[in-house]
């Protein structure tokens, strides 16, 4: 979400002159619970559970469906992407979305189908870099894929095998419901994530 929530709050959080600033840190979705109560983390984005009993959650989007993103000088966007093709085309792993990378896997499996993994790395934010330079294709969400197509040139198709669907929500800790600051900041993010 950090290609796709990002870059649209900021330039938000810019134009009205707001002095928020935002550290983004990567985290384990099991790490979070611990993160909040120790207060290393104000709010968590990501597929995340409920959390505790002293921790809210609100759905920001829900079922964002994914696309095949790859460079188009590698492989030819006219040519449809079948399971067949998708599978024989080297794949970017993202090992920190274990449950789809698995779902993958097991969809494929199901078609006696079985893909290469060219390169896996936990950082989803640098996959469509690697795509610039390698033939290789990645499956993320809709919303991020759409986005790193069009900043980067590069090409989008619709994945070919059916993939559950997983919604983003935030996670805080209810001591942070009664500041003005962060019920803003909550809002901002939830009207931004809706316009994507």
């Amino acid at each position: 979400m950090e290609i796709a929530l990002l870059p649209p709050l900021l330039a938000h959080l810019e134009g009205i002159g707001s002095k928020v600033r935002i550290d983004v840190r990567p985290f384990a979705p099991a790490e979070v619970p611990d993160m909040l109560d120790a207060a290393d983390l104000d709010l968590a984005i990501g597929v995340l559970s409920e959390g505790r009993t002293h921790h809210k959650r609100r759905v920001i989007c829900t079922g964002d469906s994914y696309l095949c993103l790859f460079d188009p000088r590698g492989h030819d966007p006219s040519v449809p992407m079948t399971a067949a093709r998708y599978a024989a085309i080297p794949h970017v792993r993202i090992s920190s979305r274990g449950a789809l990378e698995d779902g993958i896997d097991q969809a494929l499996a199901k078609r006696r189908l079985k893909r290469r993994i060219a390169v896996s790395t936990p950082h989803a934010v640098g996959v469509p870099y690697l795509l610039r330079r390698l033939r290789a294709v990645a499956t993320l969400r809709r919303s991020v894929a759409l986005a790193a197509a069009e900043t980067l040139g590069l090409a989008t198709a619709d994945v070919p095998i059916t993939l559950p669907r997983s919604g983003i929500s935030m996670l805080w800790h209810a001591s942070y419901d009664h500041d003005p600051a962060h019920r803003w900041l909550h809002e901002e993010i939830l009207r931004i994530a809706r316009e994507l």
